[in-house]
């Protein structure tokens, strides 16, 4: 596994945590580049994330409540967290 590739599954998993914190449920796919893609769901408003292998982050989607706290959980306490590790 090279560096990039650890570092992309460190990042999903803190998403994993975050969406298992607020009851959210997570599906996690691997797309045929090796990038890491997340669907995010609230029963209601659905988003996705791409984790790039080379741990670049996009947050895809609609507008909306869950696209924002995703987006922040991806700018804030992802950046506090990983660096912890």
């Amino acid at each position: 596994m090279t560096k990039g590739n650890y570092n992309a599954d460190k990042i999903a998993q803190v998403f994993d945590d975050y969406c298992k914190k607020h009851n959210y449920q997570v599906t996690l796919t691997k797309t045929r580049d090796n990038d890491l893609r997340l669907e995010i769901s609230n029963i209601k408003e659905r988003t996705i994330v791409i984790i790039y292998h080379t741990s670049s982050i996009v947050v895809q989607g609609s507008p909306n409540t869950l696209k924002i706290d995703t987006h922040e959980q991806a700018r804030g306490s992802l950046r506090f967290k990983l660096r912890l590790t």
